[in-house]
């Protein structure tokens, strides 16, 4: 469940100042009592995954309103011996540094505006008639809509990211680990680019990178735009809409990405009961709604949990009935099913 852009709060709360090495086993430790990927706990926070890790990392202090909302969820406490940064100070700490290391380093001070209107001046006059090789975009190949590109939608409105320049999957390097390899054909198949893969190993993490301008311009004709899906207020495009197998493969690729199966188990005088239950968690609104609406429409019975962030398949038969109608890409979820539950939901 994956790097994005995510909310400005992150970037511009106060901060915590943890003694060292506390911020990162105060994370760690949190992480491990909610037991869920780096990705799923970005989500909760409602930040970017980049920044997490970075906390985790100590290699920028964690925001304060983040380290109490992640107290609050893990049931974790954050440790006595804190202080607060107020993000006005942190701001102007960090300027004064830069502009000393800048005025030392050259002897003036940097005018960020002057610099870009000559590059501009540059860029109009020679920049763009010269053979620069790194400056060349690269051609990829431009599928047809179908089933499988709309997957590769599903997927992206999941656990993808996309900057200026690529996009990006990420995923549990081990929960995920067959389905890493077929998100990885995928993108080879409909784009013609055998993609980058990159192993967090310390976050358990494994990034699929495709860097091409062309492909992230080709993203936004599919309605998938740079940046934090939750600003863009991200909704399932209308192309898939329209066709009910496109549909479908976008559903699937959106519950192997952001959802998961479990086990819910309780007593009965004395009997237990066991059922499978499929979950989806995604912060955006109107893709919760068009993919209960969808299903609705299909005949399942779902529900949308009361935080408004979670989508619910708990009866048994429509359980059943997801996996023959919608079905999954991710082996990890046919396992859990196969071992949670009777042998007829394989």
């Amino acid at each position: 469940m994956v790097i994005y852009r995510y909310m400005a709060q992150s970037f511009t709360s106060d901060r915590i100042i943890f003694e060292k090495g506390e911020q990162a086993k105060f994370i760690f430790a949190c992480k491990s009592r909610l037991d869920i990927t780096w990705t799923a706990l970005s989500h909760k926070l409602n930040i970017n995954s980049r920044s997490l890790r970075n906390w985790s990392k100590e290699e920028k202090r964690m925001a304060y309103d983040s380290a109490v909302k992640l107290s609050e969820i893990s049931g974790v406490n954050l440790p006595k011996n804190i202080k607060i940064l107020k993000w006005s100070d942190h701001l102007k700490n960090i300027s004064v540094k830069g502009g000393n290391a800048h005025y030392y380093k050259y002897g003036k001070v940097s005018d960020e505006s002057l610099r870009k209107k000559s590059w501009q001046e540059w860029w109009e006059k020679e920049g763009k008639f010269k053979n620069i090789k790194i400056l060349q975009r690269k051609e990829i190949r431009i599928p047809t809509r179908d089933a499988q590109l709309a997957e590769f939608v599903g997927i992206m409105i999941g656990d993808g990211n996309i900057t200026d320049y690529a996009i990006t999957i990420t995923l549990d390097t081990l929960a995920d680990k067959e389905y890493i390899l077929y998100v990885k054909n995928l993108l080879k198949k409909l784009f013609g680019i055998n993609p980058k893969i990159y192993n967090l190993k310390k976050y358990r993490a494994t990034n699929i990178t495709i860097q091409r301008k062309n492909l992230t311009e080709f993203c936004g004709t599919l309605g998938l735009g740079v940046g934090d899906k939750i600003r863009q207020n991200l909704d399932i495009p209308n192309w898939i809409k329209e066709n009910s197998d496109f549909y479908i493969a976008c559903i699937r690729g959106l519950f192997d990405t952001d959802g998961c199966v479990f086990n819910h188990s309780y007593k009965v005088n004395g009997k237990r009961y066991n059922y499978i239950k499929i979950a989806l968690t995604n912060k955006c609104t109107l893709v919760l709604l068009s993919v209960k609406r969808f299903l609705i429409n299909l005949g399942f019975y779902v529900r949308i949990t009361k935080d408004g962030n979670d989508i619910r398949i708990e009866k048994k038969e429509d359980v059943k009935k997801y996996m023959e109608i919608v079905g999954t890409s991710n082996q990890k979820f046919k396992n859990k099913i196969i071992q949670g539950d009777v042998s007829e939901l394989a």
